[in-house]
């Protein structure tokens, strides 16, 4: 896939996030826990990952994956940040706007 159409459909969803969020709100309220979304949607792109992963793996050598201690224990720290920033995202949006979350996020 090009590189410029990546970057397109990167920067439309990017764009309809906070758009798709505010609609899901009744009432200025979520009618869900708004903490499922992005552990589902971790959840969907590491099965999404997984069966990329196990076609590359059997269609040619084996990828080259770490191992090291060193270098898989700084893994967790991007998670970690990108759970706190998904779920400010939820609070945020509930107080203010779409296009001035885009603005100030």
């Amino acid at each position: 896939m090009p590189w410029y159409l990546v970057a397109a459909l990167l920067t439309l969803l990017a764009s309809y996030q906070g758009i798709l969020t505010t609609l899901s709100q009744s009432h200025g309220k979520y009618r869900y826990d708004y903490a499922t979304v992005p552990f589902l949607a971790e959840v969907f792109k590491l099965l999404v990952s997984s069966f990329f992963l196990g076609k590359e793996c059997q269609s040619s050598s084996p990828p080259r994956m770490t191992r090291e201690w060193k270098t898989v224990r700084l893994f967790p720290i991007p998670s970690i940040i990108y759970l706190v920033h998904n779920n400010v995202q939820f609070a945020s949006l509930t107080y203010v706007d779409p296009s001035t979350y885009q603005i100030i996020g």
